[in-house]
């Protein structure tokens, strides 16, 4: 492809997933990073300095540049509602990063926005662009394990997130439950479908701020998958595996270094994948979100997908304090066609 038909891009947020995005995204030929904003001068002229992008002070006077056709949300998660909608009323396509934003209410005007302006706007979520996790999928999908009896995410590591905005509820939603808990809980639904009802338990919490820094996340399927989550900034477990999935002929293993399945009755473990690679996995995020943007694919993270990984979180919170199990109904919210499937715009 030309460099003439690459996506311009626009990181709003030059922080820790921000540089992440641009170090990804600096080798496809599908983009041109075009523009850097952060409030921050120091971060943001040192990754201008270090991708040769124009630098902006405010996403407002990035979006009114001209210079980009789409950006990456990947400020804080409390303004991803109000940068994302100004952004796509400003005419520029959206992929924001997880978590979408801090309730549903604001996740359905954001998704409002982009059908009123007929713009692209999608939620990232790594885990979906890991080639061992789409492997898993279709390995489950082909029935070598059976039916999906249950399910276990772990993502767990001794993280200081004191001194972080992750550890002031106002700005993050929460502690490691609305961080790590939503790639878990896209995991779960990647892989076994539909969330019908959750419930969750926190740990303790020092040293986060007040936040959770540890919490387990239960949960059920619409096809009755009983599927866990183990998420923690202070517990390591050491798992070479992130993800498992026992059914009744068998299991999958997903992990950092590598996956296997092999079946119930025993018998050797059979190699399947390369393990996990986040620059990879960024970089081919963005890169669906550009062939959506041209119509040449659907986004793998649906419309339904980014509401449900909300709804969910949501959900697990409101389980915490009630100690009781919530029900997920996503056909409340589920749009009946998902106009974010395939979006065949060239300009």
């Amino acid at each position: 492809m030309s460099t003439e038909a690459r996506l311009r891009l626009g990181i709003v947020g030059t922080g820790n997933i921000g540089k992440a995005y641009a170090m990804a995204v600096g080798p496809s030929p599908l983009i041109s990073l075009t523009a850097v904003c952060d409030t921050n001068d120091d971060e943001r002229h040192a990754m201008g300095v270090t991708t040769g992008a124009a630098e902006f002070d405010s996403h407002e006077s990035l979006a009114d540049s001209g210079l980009c056709d789409g950006v990456i949300v990947a400020t804080p998660p409390s303004t991803h509602a109000a940068v994302t909608v100004d952004c796509l009323e400003r005419g520029l396509d959206v992929l924001c990063e997880k978590p979408f934003t801090l309730n549903l209410e604001t996740a359905c005007q954001m998704f409002e926005a982009a059908a009123t302006e007929d713009r692209l706007l999608a939620m990232a979520s790594k885990f979906r662009y890991v080639s061992d996790v789409a492997q898993a999928r279709d390995l489950i999908r082909s029935g070598i394990v059976g039916k999906p009896t249950v399910v276990s995410v772990t993502f767990a590591g001794h993280v200081d997130m004191s001194t972080r905005w992750n550890s002031v509820a106002a700005v993050s939603g929460g502690g490691v439950l609305i961080d790590n808990g939503t790639h878990a809980v896209d995991i779960i639904r990647y892989l076994v479908g539909p969330i019908r009802r959750v419930s969750a338990m926190r740990g303790r919490s020092e040293r986060s701020g007040g936040v959770e820094n540890t919490a387990i996340i239960l949960a059920e399927t619409d096809c009755r998958t009983i599927a866990s989550a183990d998420v923690s900034w202070s517990i390591s477990p050491h798992n070479e595996s992130y993800a498992v999935v026992h059914g009744t002929e068998g299991t999958i293993t997903v992990g950092w270094s590598g996956s296997f399945h092999r079946p119930a009755d025993g018998g050797d473990w059979v190699p399947f994948g390369h393990g996990y690679s986040k620059m990879a996995a960024l970089r081919q995020n963005v890169e669906n979100f550009a062939n959506a943007r041209w119509g040449h694919e659907a986004l793998r993270i649906s419309t339904a997908d980014a509401l449900a990984s909300v709804s969910v979180i949501e959900g697990a919170y409101r389980a915490i304090d009630s100690r009781a199990w919530v029900d997920i109904n996503e056909d409340a919210w589920a749009p009946s066609s998902d106009r974010n499937s395939v979006v065949g715009r060239a300009g």
